[in-house]
């Protein structure tokens, strides 16, 4: 079973909410909606691995508001698979992350959306690419078309953002524009000097006080609640070992 979904403030109530939003392949591209820059420049102020982990929260909010519609249990381990990777990317398994469009439903599709989002995230994120920043605002923008009011949601993500800001670095503005073949080539996604440093997911929590947190601790537990075994997102530890990993996998640290 993946991670269960953390009580961000009103985010289980979502799924009890009726469908009023229709949906169709122009639709698709309105729903991602136009580019921001406050939204833009506020991103940008995060590590690469907070936009990571905020992906991982917002994929949260759209799996569970359609969660007693149908149940995306690929959603949920997406979900879980991206929260890993926030911490060490090598654990990500992106040839597994086919996603068709499926525009059958207002309830498919946002979610074949959303998942098709995520892999674009991390194929920018892998090459510490600024576009990053623009498939989480993307996914943002999503999150709020399929909800019948995002005042909510429009709150939690600006707490969330400045709370992963405060907690993350460098910030994605300043790292995108390094070279990483000049810096360190290998392994991509991990380096802290250009993806930033490992975030606890309670930071995307609000109801969670970060000060004085044992940040290890909690990302080591949150790794050692995952069944890499049973999600397909994710490599399982006696692969990462056979390639060359070095250290415990799903650990923190690892070394």
């Amino acid at each position: 079973m993946p991670l269960a979904t953390l009580k961000y403030p009103d985010l289980l109530n979502l799924s009890s909410t009726p469908i009023t939003h229709t949906w169709s392949e122009s639709e698709s591209m309105i729903a991602l909606g136009k580019e921001n820059s406050a939204m833009i420049n506020s991103l940008s102020a995060l590590s690469f691995r907070g936009l990571l982990g905020l992906r991982a929260a917002l994929g949260e909010w759209m799996q569970q508001r359609f969660s007693l519609l149908y149940d995306d249990e690929e959603h949920a381990n997406l979900n879980e698979a991206i929260w890993a990777a926030s911490i060490d990317f090598r654990y990500l398994n992106r040839d597994a992350m086919v996603f068709p469009e499926d525009n059958v439903s207002p309830i498919h599709g946002p979610l074949q959306l959303s998942k098709f989002g995520t892999l674009r995230l991390c194929n920018a994120y892998y090459k510490a690419d600024f576009g990053a920043v623009r498939y989480v605002a993307n996914a943002a923008n999503l999150v709020k078309f399929v909800l019948n009011d995002s005042k909510q949601f429009k709150s939690w993500f600006k707490l969330t953002v400045t709370r992963l800001a405060a907690q993350s670095s460098p910030a994605v503005v300043t790292s995108g524009a390094f070279d990483i073949a000049k810096k360190k080539e290998e392994p991509r996604g991990v380096s802290p000097d250009i993806f930033g440093i490992p975030i606890p997911r309670e930071a995307c929590d609000p109801n969670f006080e970060l000060a004085d947190i044992d940040r290890n601790s909690l990302i080591d537990e949150m790794l050692r609640n995952i069944n890499s075994k049973k999600n397909p997102f994710l490599f399982p530890k006696e692969k990462l070992l056979s390639e060359g990993f070095i250290g415990n996998p799903y650990r923190y640290p690892a070394d």
